[in-house]
């Protein structure tokens, strides 16, 4: 979108705050938000208790950082039936656990909904930064283990949330009967969850393309989750770093620190793991492609604080994480550098190659064995010159042989290598040396032989 369009939004929002006891003096843009255009109001006259500045969050009907892409404005609704609701749910307190910081995790205060214009306005968390951006910010690669105490803290502070979030959600019919009508936003987070997933195959397919039917089958199974409405309850629906808010200052011992859990507006009934295993996946991408040890310190204080669960309900959230990282961790721009995600250019490269030349001996199999199955593996002779192209197929054909050794599968072909030496002069050899012996070597543990002319 362009800035003079983002201008006229926001000259309109400044309008329509005009007419309500939220009229401001200054509309700053905050950064952030990509569904929403959000900003810091001052207002021209403060609250009753006192309050000076808040948030402005407005919505089109579209995506605010992509247009064209349509989005339903029945997620402003959404949000405010949450938070309001949410104004009841306890705020969480000081984590059982060494040290004196006190993070305390609730929602924002949410003050008024100028539904005809799809206005909000909620609390504003002064100087406050998402955990992605803080984490990214704050955190050295290795961190070093003297911040580890704060960052288990703050992990357990946010699991133990969550955990008492569904709890209490389970119990909230009325909450329940709004959420579920959030049909558009529940089917959107399936299929960046699950269709996401197979697309990577078509994007990666010398990686991935053996996990394909894995992946129907996941798909199948997460499809069948949001029909059986039984098994749902009210979740926040995108429960990741970037709805955490905190300040943007360093966390010291014996201080509060409050942190909010925003955008509420993808809220949804479906099935808990869908939140653990979103933040948990988060989590670990900072260490993942950042080196950030803080994000695994985090991750287990964000499990203990959850609590003891099931071993269904841990595999149900193993599997939400591994979707979401392959799903959306390899999609997020910035995330990680090219090797990581497997830029084809780069890392994959070299998989996309040894892929292809395992196909080509597979097609050189089925037309050299016949109609029936050999009852042992073939046999190919490979010819070793010691340059780097004989050198590099050695290479792929032996690790596919491994990987085969590995996974117990029926290894399907026998390499025999031979390496003849063109650089030596025969007659002289012959006058100078016996003949030339024959020797097998190396490759033991797989079915590799060797075979070097020696003089």
């Amino acid at each position: 979108m362009d800035a003079a369009t983002r201008e006229e939004i926001r000259t309109k929002v400044f309008e329509d705050l005009e007419k309500t006891p939220y009229a401001a003096s200054s509309l700053r843009v905050l950064s952030g938000g990509t569904a929403n255009f959000i900003y810091h109001a001052t207002l021209k006259e403060p609250l009753a208790d006192g309050t000076k500045d808040v948030l402005i969050k407005h919505s089109e009907g579209y995506i605010a950082n992509s247009p064209a892409f349509k989005l339903t404005l029945f997620r402003c609704r959404i949000e405010e039936e949450c938070l309001r609701a949410l104004s009841e749910f306890p705020i969480e307190g000081k984590a059982e656990l060494p040290g004196d910081i006190n993070f305390m995790v609730r929602t924002p205060k949410f003050y008024h909904f100028d539904e005809q214009n799809n206005t909000q306005v909620q609390e504003i968390l002064r100087n406050g930064k998402d955990l992605k951006t803080y984490a990214l910010k704050t955190f050295s690669p290795d961190t070093p283990d003297t911040e580890r105490p704060q960052c288990l803290q703050l992990g357990h502070a946010l699991g133990r949330w969550l955990r008492n979030f569904h709890t209490w959600s389970a119990t909230q019919g009325g909450l329940r009967k709004t959420v579920a009508q959030n049909t558009d936003l529940q089917q959107l987070k399936h299929f960046i969850n699950f269709s996401w997933l197979l697309d990577r195959v078509g994007q990666f397919p010398s990686i991935l393309s053996e996990a394909k039917d894995t992946f129907e089958k996941v798909k199948e199974m997460a499809a069948k989750e949001l029909g059986d409405e039984s098994r749902l309850q009210v979740i926040h629906g995108d429960f990741w770093t970037g709805n955490v808010l905190l300040p943007d200052s360093p966390i010291q011992e014996g201080s509060d620190i409050t942190m909010f859990v925003i955008d509420w507006e993808m809220s949804q009934i479906g099935v808990p793991n869908l939140d653990v295993g979103q933040m948990v996946a988060e989590l670990y991408e900072l260490k993942l492609y950042k080196s950030i040890t803080a994000g695994l310190w985090m991750v287990q204080g964000f499990v203990e604080g959850y609590g003891a669960v099931s071993d269904d309900f841990a595999f149900r959230t193993a599997i939400q994480m591994g979707a979401h990282l392959v799903s959306f961790g390899t999609s997020v721009q910035g995330w990680g550098t090219p090797e990581q995600i497997c830029d084809p250019k780069q890392t994959c490269f070299t998989t996309f190659i040894a892929s292809k030349a395992i196909k080509r001996l597979e097609v050189l199999q089925r037309e050299t064995r016949g109609p029936r199955l050999p009852s042992r593996p073939q046999r190919y002779l490979l010819a070793l010159s010691r340059g780097p192209s004989s050198t590099a197929l050695l290479h792929i054909l032996n690790e596919n042989i491994r990987r085969q050794r590995e996974r117990n599968q029926r290894v399907k072909f026998e390499l025999v290598v031979v390496f003849v030496d063109v650089d030596v002069d025969v007659d002289e050899r012959k006058r100078t040396n016996p003949p030339a012996r024959i020797i097998e070597c190396g490759y033991r543990n797989g079915p590799v032989s060797i075979w070097f002319y020696l003089s």
